[in-house]
């Protein structure tokens, strides 16, 4: 589930040359992998943009209340939770991992970990209220997911991303030690 969507705001100022803002929504869990493909297909078009284009990212957790089972590859659920048998998973993870190959990301889906990633978007939401770059942060969410299969709900790789992209390692504290940004993340689904 991928989802974005896109308003252009003109504005028209006696003497002035009429100003374009367009703003990009772009909804996404990063326990998706074709939110990342997705991802990096509007990094390219940015860079293809002038500027006045915003994008305002938003979470969109596939499981709002957490999975039912945490901690299981996502070939795993998709065997026993999600309908899948051996040839048609094999078949979808492929799709996945080609699409992922036509970006230039290394997917590995199989041994991806089925976690709760509302830590990690809550993460994203400090970034973006600290002006950080939150187009890094949500790549690098999204590579230590699927590329290197780490746990994005641990609070070790959680915090070394957070530090990667320039928070303080005292936000990133107040992050583990409440719920802040968490109404956030539910506004958003």
């Amino acid at each position: 589930v991928h989802l974005m969507k896109c308003t252009v705001h003109r504005s028209l100022r006696r003497g002035q040359e009429r100003q374009l803002t367009t703003t990009i929504t772009n909804w996404a869990d990063l326990r998706c992998p074709w939110c990342w493909i997705g991802h990096r297909q509007l990094g390219r078009a940015l860079g293809r943009l002038e500027s006045g284009t915003r994008v305002e990212y938003r979470s969109f957790l596939l499981e709002p209340a957490g999975p039912p089972r945490s901690g299981i590859t996502v070939r795993e659920a998709a065997l026993s939770s999600w309908g899948f048998d051996e040839t048609r998973w094999a078949a979808h993870s492929r799709k996945i991992v080609a699409g992922g190959t036509s970006e230039s990301l290394t997917i590995n889906i199989d041994t991806a970990l089925v976690v709760d990633s509302r830590n990690a978007h809550r993460l994203l939401k400090l970034v973006a209220d600290r002006e950080l770059n939150r187009f890094e942060a949500w790549d690098s969410l999204y590579s230590r997911h699927f590329e290197f299969n780490d746990d994005i709900a641990d609070w070790t790789v959680l915090r070394s991303v957070g530090e990667q992209v320039g928070l303080a390692g005292g936000d990133i504290t107040m992050l583990v030690e409440t719920d802040e940004y968490s109404a956030a993340v539910d506004d958003d689904i």
